[in-house]
């Protein structure tokens, strides 16, 4: 039986857990777990039939009991079913409020697709910050001879107290933008997922440019 899921090993962890799952030799193995979303042998089955099986095979992660450690290595991921949108918006609450991202919908009925599908959608919200343009990255490949990534430091008129954090920004740039890219010293903007555990915008893509700079 073919498994969909996820490694992981605790809220707040993934920079930690990416480094152990990389690693040839790591003690912390033993707290690695495999969550199971789905089970892509069941393409003719509807999700429910599959989660079925799933649960029926696995111990069930619910949200907000905390995973007995070391008992088990593979969780099937609790799913809820959706009552409508208050519903919807006092679960994503819940989740954000525990250090979660966000979480996942998917359509009653449907079945699993090995591709970008309509019947299943990621909500999780973004932030929107500020940064300032210190430098550039040169592009690779298809990007050769054009700008890559901009290099950014953290930027805000509320805390310029703190010392700024260096990143780079490259998703969201245009063909245009690659080739006149904003110069150093603009304030740009940029949406992020959340922060990484050295406080660092995760998947920052950027937005645009403060006009009034």
């Amino acid at each position: 039986m073919s498994l969909d899921g996820e490694l992981w090993i605790d809220r707040g962890l993934f920079e930690h857990t990416s480094g152990v799952c990389r690693a040839s030799s790591s003690d912390e193995w033993h707290r690695v777990k495999y969550m199971v979303f789905d089970a892509p042998d069941g393409y003719v089955e509807p999700v429910e039939d599959r989660w079925g099986k799933i649960k029926a095979l696995f111990p069930v992660a619910r949200f907000g009991e905390p995973i007995a450690r070391h008992t088990h290595h593979v969780y099937a991921v609790d799913q809820v079913l959706c009552r409508g949108p208050s519903h919807l918006d006092a679960l994503v609450h819940q989740v954000l409020s525990a250090g979660g991202e966000g979480v996942m919908l998917r359509a009653p009925h449907s079945l699993y697709e090995q591709r970008r599908s309509s019947t299943l959608y990621k909500w999780k919200p973004l932030l929107d910050a500020e940064a300032r343009v210190i430098g550039y990255e040169k592009g690779q490949n298809s990007a050769a001879g054009l700008v890559g990534s901009l290099v950014c430091e953290t930027y805000s008129e509320e805390r310029q107290h703190e010392s700024p954090k260096r990143f780079c920004v490259g998703s969201g740039l245009t063909q245009f933008l690659r080739q006149h890219p904003p110069p150093i010293g603009t304030v740009i903007r940029y949406r992020y997922s959340g922060l990484s555990s050295q406080g660092l915008p995760r998947f920052p893509r950027y937005s645009g440019t403060r006009a009034d700079m």
